[in-house]
This record gives structure tokens, C-alpha cells and sequence, in this order.
């Protein structure tokens, strides 16, 4: 992504709602795949998982007026916590798509 052709273009982008791990980008006429550099943490959640772990997480950061932007490392290491991944797997089914 760091092609200077590329930088600073729109680009198109897919990727599967059901794991938001992998993403690909349309560049130079191919789909060219992305994947996080927190796979680990990241790895097999869905886009509705990851929209409800970034809510969460504002929440608490709002709690202690922090207003820092959120990073994908913020959100990886908030997904890796053990009670968080509980609390995002059973928010994810209540909740209507």
C-alpha cells in the first residue's frame, strides 16, 4: 500500500462480515489481500463483534476522559482480554442484524 502510484488514491476494498481479519483492496487492476498485523487477536471476529468491541471501548475511555483516537492495536488488545471476548460473543447473538 505504500506504492507512491497508490498513496493518496480511492481504492476499492471487500471483505467478508464474518471475519473482518482479512480485507482485499482493488490496486493495479487485481484484488491484492490485506490482513491485520493483530491477526492473533483478531482472527475469526466478525464485523459486528469488532463494531461492539469498538463501542465498548469508547465507552470506557469516555469513563476516563480520554480522547485519544483508537488504534487497531487498542482494539486487538481489548479483544485479547478473556472476560471482553465473553462479553463480545454473547452481545454478538443478542443483537439483531
Amino acid at each position: 500500500m505504500k506504492d507512491p502510484r497508490v498513496e493518496g488514491t480511492k481504492i476499492s476494498v471487500r471483505y467478508d462480515p464474518f471475519d473482518a481479519l482479512v480485507a482485499y483492496a482493488y490496486i493495479h487492476k487485481r484484488w491484492v489481500k490485506c490482513t491485520s498485523q493483530y491477526r492473533d487477536a483478531l482472527a475469526g471476529r466478525s464485523e459486528k463483534e469488532l463494531k461492539i468491541a469498538t463501542q465498548e471501548l469508547r465507552r470506557s475511555r469516555t469513563n476516563l476522559r480520554t480522547r485519544q483516537n483508537l488504534t487497531a492495536k487498542d482494539l486487538a488488545l481489548f479483544c485479547e482480554q478473556p472476560r471482553e471476548h465473553e462479553k463480545l460473543q454473547s452481545s454478538a447473538k443478542k443483537t439483531p442484524p
